[in-house]
């Protein structure tokens, strides 16, 4: 693609946040920027149809934590186990927790398998059918968002709402905000990543798999409390 651009940008640090690198191509226009926030709208409609879900949960003194388990590649997905084990730890260590279980077109049957551990417990509840604008109106009543790096992530960051992103085969200083009190990241450290595979047929996702549960619950700890 860069045979259609007539004016070439070239990146001064490599990686860094791709907002950054969004916001370099308003300098050779000498176009100030407005800021690294992100943005996203939905309408009245959408937040009547998500109030109603919010209205459910009973959530007067409750703190309401959202799970992503999902992602569009299997190499960016922490494995479901261990999102079970987080969630039972969660619930056992932390009372006043209500979890919703995010999912998107297609994930229905694989996150709903998750709700199905928890199935006599009213504090584990399934998030309803939504469309994206729907999905930024939930994000927004959470308090805080723990998912594989993928939308649901990106949403949270423009809606304010805080973050915990696994991350694997993709590199944390590329898709999220430097490590703040509201977006943390948690990552391996395995030598091959980030490789930004889509598939791993040399180390069967290591770089998921070995990141612990209770180093996951540590830093919800820390955006929570």
């Amino acid at each position: 693609r860069k045979f259609f651009y007539n004016i070439p940008v070239v990146p001064d640090i490599v990686p860094k946040y791709n907002v950054y690198y969004y916001l370099d191509l308003l300098k050779p226009l000498r176009i100030k920027d407005d800021g690294i926030q992100t943005e996203i709208y939905y309408s009245n409609q959408d937040e009547v149809y998500i109030k109603n879900f919010i209205l459910e949960l009973d959530n007067k003194n409750y703190k309401i934590i959202g799970i992503n388990p999902m992602g569009s590649w299997i190499t960016k997905r922490w494995p479901v186990d261990k999102f079970i084990k987080l969630i039972e730890l969660i619930l056992n260590e932390m009372p006043n927790t209500k979890i919703v279980l995010i999912w998107g077109p297609g994930e229905y049957e694989m996150v709903s398998n998750i709700k199905k551990c928890f199935m006599e417990n009213k504090c584990v509840l399934l998030a309803p059918k939504t469309n994206i604008n729907q999905l930024a109106a939930l994000i927004k009543n959470l308090d805080i968002l723990v998912t594989n790096d993928g939308a649901p992530k990106h949403i949270a960051v423009a809606t304010k709402t805080r973050t915990l992103t696994i991350y694997g085969p993709t590199n944390y200083k590329s898709w999220g905000p430097s490590d703040t009190k509201e977006h943390l990241s948690i990552f391996s450290g395995i030598d091959c990543a980030p490789c930004d595979k889509m598939q791993c047929k040399d180390r069967d996702i290591e770089c998921m798999k070995n990141i612990r549960v209770e180093d996951v619950f540590e830093k919800i700890k820390t955006l929570i409390l």
